[in-house]
């Protein structure tokens, strides 16, 4: 007759003794400091420890009229922002990170402003985007010519 090559089976409770043998004595852990004041039964804390805050950094104060953050919403094609990103990478500026697109773009407005462009800004709708810059690219023609 051909020998019975399944396993038996076992109860639940069948190889527990086994197992207590092989872990051995259970270890104790050692006792918990208590506090008097903060601690409750069995020396768990009664109330959450205070959160820390961080160090505020002061913010630089800059003389009136220097500078003002605006924090507005500009809407640019693609291909300008993957432009000034490319830019801004650690290979073209030496920097160990590539710098913020909004340094670029920041530098482009105050330097456009700094050539003092008279942009006629007459009968412009909110919605005009391509004719806006059409007319900045005319006064930088015109200022290019004078």
């Amino acid at each position: 007759m051909a020998e019975d090559t399944k396993p038996k089976r076992r109860s639940a409770g069948a190889g527990i003794g086994e197992l207590q043998l092989l872990r051995g004595p259970r270890a104790s852990a050692p006792p918990l400091p208590v506090d008097d004041e903060t601690a409750g039964p069995r020396g768990a804390p009664l109330h959450a420890p205070k959160p820390v805050a961080p160090p505020t950094v002061p913010s630089p104060v800059l003389p009136r009229g220097e500078a003002v953050l605006l924090c507005i919403e500009v809407l640019l094609p693609e291909e300008l922002i993957s432009g000034v990103r490319t830019q801004l990478r650690p290979a073209r500026t030496g920097h160990p990170r590539t710098l913020s697109v909004a340094l670029l773009l920041q530098a482009y407005v105050r330097a456009v402003h700094a050539l003092g462009l008279e942009i006629d800004v007459e009968g412009l709708s909110p919605a005009a985007d391509d004719e806006v810059v059409g007319r900045v690219m005319a006064a930088l023609e015109a200022w290019k010519c004078s």
